[in-house]
């Protein structure tokens, strides 16, 4: 097909028609080498992957809900009862005894360690007749959510669009062409691609059909098992083809279409619920279908009016050159790689990132994978990983100034806090609440092995409870803040009130046993379950720092105050350890090993900066030390990517640009595909975690705000000599209508929500007062 043979003059020529280039989004010259190269695109519910193949196209349609069901025992898991037993033998040292007890435990109750798989629906063959290509492109308007597909051969030119629909939730397919054009549609389900996939469906999925029905495409999946977590039984799609012309003919496997002047394809894709009265809703989806509107313009229009919004509301620009700017995405990333300075792949990737989350946030936050999946085994199940993965996929929704995709993830929290109640109260005798590490349809927790006994890791439910009262410090809902937030952080203090205890060391309080994601100390015979990880004891005093400051402006539990101040005041101190760096783990004994993909240690700085760090200078300079040496393993070994986001998070919090700069350009040069998803490691492995992450990342570097004060530039990179910023959100309330800057000077337009004063603060220290009025914008010159 020639393609590559085409690049020179595309990159020459000024792309006009089907081949223009958007104006924020990406062109691409070569259909997706797999799934994971494909173009995305979705409404937060149901989701595409477009290949981009000229002639034999596949699109892989997917739904947030649609996870396979084990067949899995309603006993649980018993451990609080041990816990005594646990905590002597971490107390004694015995930390691979105790490690070894978890995995007993669960074999002798014959507790299953598995989780629902997130699974894929169907594809969407598209088959044209095949030409010689004199042109070709596929690319993504990140405005529209379009993934189009052009192509030019000796006898036409046609363009396939793909979008979904956020205001008719249906999948949109059209193709037109400059004349007339015929092709074969079909809906098949996804073939296994091992021995594991293959067994997934030989025990998961109890029957399968395609074909056509009453003038439809077809596709249904009935599940063998059913388990109390998972409310569905199966799911079902739906496609109607419409023409313009041309002439229509069924067969027992697709449609076909000849000779049309345009052909659009409508697809609904709809779980099949145990509650439901039929094995298919055929009826009702047909129905939907035919009360959709036919006109392609008038659904997208009616699309972008949402989804353009939620886009447009922050926009990034480092002044990067149009030259690059224009390049398709093989030859940026290819360029990121060769330069130490890629400012277009930065932007791109910060517009991309934006874009993936908008795209996989509906009813649920995005899992892993967002909400695209080719496979029947998506990795670590296509789970909600809840010790770093989530909570990077999401980090941008607040300063984005999209709170309202906050609803998702605060909703998936609300429906299972009785079940993280059970957790606690049977894992560790405990009131509060117990959020596993990883889960993806049920709440009960899993990893119950010596090598991850993630049941030991606390800092689940505060690390919740901080996005739930970021909610209110970045929107000034009080009411959020009353009823949503505050009773669910007090009652996850009352863990803290139940399972901490004094040792003797330090006359402190102590996590015992406790476990830092997902790292062991490097002593001979240690193992991960350990004591005192600095992550559970920031997390402890962040939740209890804030509740003491929720209770003060909501003017409540005056009495509780003194005991949460005497929870913070007992919980360890902050060390540095021998080699210089900041402490893992606050236990004597307990020695550092940075040969990790995880710091979580420096919890703290993921999203603030607590004085009790940032005035400290040699504390400051133990957290510089760990940077260092973890982002020098992840230089070694590149496999986890929303792991270095935190990094670069800790190091622009605590000012260092130099490091924020270098981590932000490994980021940018092999984490991202060429149809713009993300990956998990370095080329290889999509995951939607940096998509969140490193457009946070980015921002974080130019301003940082706490309710009352601003700190503009505390870690903008040197190689930023210019650019600007719109739109990000700040706590307190405030709006950066606009922050610009070049080598000579830099301004400032913000909006407040209410009149107030704020301490402006820029790089070097120098501080001002400037006075808010309510929903005006002032504008304010930066040093």
């Amino acid at each position: 097909m020639l393609l590559l043979a085409t690049m020179a003059c595309q990159q020459q020529e000024q792309p006009t028609g089907i081949f223009a280039q958007p104006e924020r989004g990406f062109t691409s010259i070569q259909p997706a080498a797999n799934w994971q190269h494909g173009l995305l695109t979705g409404n937060g519910t149901t989701g595409a992957i477009i290949r981009g193949e000229p002639y034999d196209e596949t699109i892989t349609l997917s739904h947030e809900t649609l996870y396979l069901p084990y067949k899995k025992t309603e006993s649980y898991m018993e451990m609080a009862s041990h816990i005594r037993e646990i905590q002597q033998l971490c107390l004694d040292g015995k930390f691979v005894e105790a490690a070894e007890m978890v995995p007993k435990i669960r074999e002798e109750q014959s507790y299953p360690d598995i989780r629902d798989p997130f699974i894929a629906a169907f594809n969407l063959r598209i088959q044209q007749p095949g030409d010689s290509v004199i042109r070709y492109q596929r690319s993504v308007d990140f405005m529209t959510a379009e993934a189009c597909v052009s192509v030019e051969n000796q006898e036409n030119s046609f363009q396939r669009n793909t979008f979904v629909s956020r205001t008719d939730d249906v999948i949109v397919v059209r193709l037109k062409g400059r004349k007339a054009l015929s092709a074969n549609f079909s809906f098949e389900g996804l073939v296994p691609g091992n021995e594991d996939e293959r067994n997934i469906v030989a025990q998961g999925i109890k029957s399968s059909s395609e074909g056509v029905q009453d003038g439809m495409l077809y596709f249904s999946s009935l599940f063998a098992h059913t388990n109390a977590f998972n409310p569905n039984a199966g799911y079902e799609g739906v496609g109607k083809i419409i023409t313009k012309g041309g002439t229509t003919r069924e067969s027992e496997i697709g449609i076909a279409v000849a000779d049309a002047d345009e052909i659009m394809v409508l697809v609904k894709i709809r779980p099949i619920l145990k509650t439901d009265h039929a094995s298919t809703n055929f009826e009702a989806m047909a129905a939907g279908l035919n009360n959709i509107s036919p006109d392609y313009k008038q659904l997208l229009a009616s699309h972008v009016r949402v989804h353009g919004d939620l886009m447009n509301r922050v926009s990034f620009s480092l002044d990067a050159t149009e030259t690059h700017r224009n390049l398709p995405s093989e030859a940026l990333i290819e360029l990121s790689g060769n330069t130490p300075n890629p400012l277009a792949m930065i932007e791109r990737a910060f517009d991309a990132g934006r874009y993936n989350i908008i795209c996989s946030t509906g009813a649920n936050a995005p899992n892993l994978q967002g909400i695209w999946s080719a496979t029947w085994l998506a990795n670590w199940s296509g789970s909600f990983t809840t010790n770093g993965n989530l909570e990077c996929a999401i980090a941008f929704n607040l300063m984005g100034n999209t709170p309202e995709l906050m609803d998702a993830y605060f909703r998936f929290y609300d429906e299972r806090w009785d079940a993280f109640r059970e957790n606690a109260r049977l894992f560790k005798g405990t009131r509060g609440f117990h959020v596993p590490a990883q889960l993806t349809v049920s709440p009960r927790s899993t990893n119950f092995t010596a090598r991850h006994p993630h049941c030991f890791w606390h800092s689940g439910a505060a690390w919740a409870c901080q996005f739930y009262y970021d909610y209110y410090q970045y929107t000034g809902d009080k009411q959020f803040l009353a009823e949503r937030a505050y009773p669910i952080m007090k009652e996850a203090a009352e863990f803290y009130e139940d399972f901490l205890f004094k040792t003797g060391v330090n006359d402190k309080l102590a996590f015992v046993p406790s476990y830092s994601p997902e790292n062991s100390p490097t002593a001979k015979n240690m193992s991960p379950v350990a004591i005192n990880a600095t992550m559970d004891i920031s997390a402890a005093k962040q939740l209890l720092h804030n509740l003491v400051e929720a209770a003060t402006i909501l003017d409540r539990d005056a009495g509780f105050i003194d005991k949460w101040n005497s929870i913070l005041s007992d919980l360890p101190d902050y060390e540095i350890a021998p080699d210089g760096s900041f402490r893992e783990w606050l236990w004597p004994g307990l020695e550092e090993n940075h040969a990790h993909r995880h710091a979580s240690q420096l919890y703290a700085l993921y999203d603030e900066c607590p004085p009790e760090i940032t005035d400290n200078p040699d504390l400051v300079k133990a957290v510089e030390q760990t940077i260092y040496r973890r982002f020098e393993h992840h230089k070694e070994r590149p496999v986890m990517a929303f792991g270095l986001v935190q990094l670069g998070l800790a190091s622009a919090h605590i000012g260092n640009s130099t490091l924020t700069q270098e981590i932000i350009n490994f980021l940018s040069d092999g984490y991202w595909t060429t149809g713009m998803g993300s990956f998990h490691n370095r080329y290889d492995l999509f995951n939607v975690d940096i998509s969140g992450g490193f457009p946070y990342l980015c921002a974080s570097a130019l301003v940082y705000a706490d309710p009352g004060t601003i700190r503009f530039f505390p870690a903008r990179p040197e190689q930023w000599k210019s650019g600007s910023v719109e739109g990000i959100l700040l706590r307190g309330g405030i709006t950066v209508k606009e922050l610009t800057w070049n080598e000579k000077r830099a301004k400032a337009i913000l909006v407040s929500g209410i009149q107030q004063t704020v301490v402006v603060e820029n790089s070097r220290g120098l501080k001002k007062e400037v006075a808010l009025a309510a929903g005006t914008e002032t504008e304010i010159e930066i040093e």
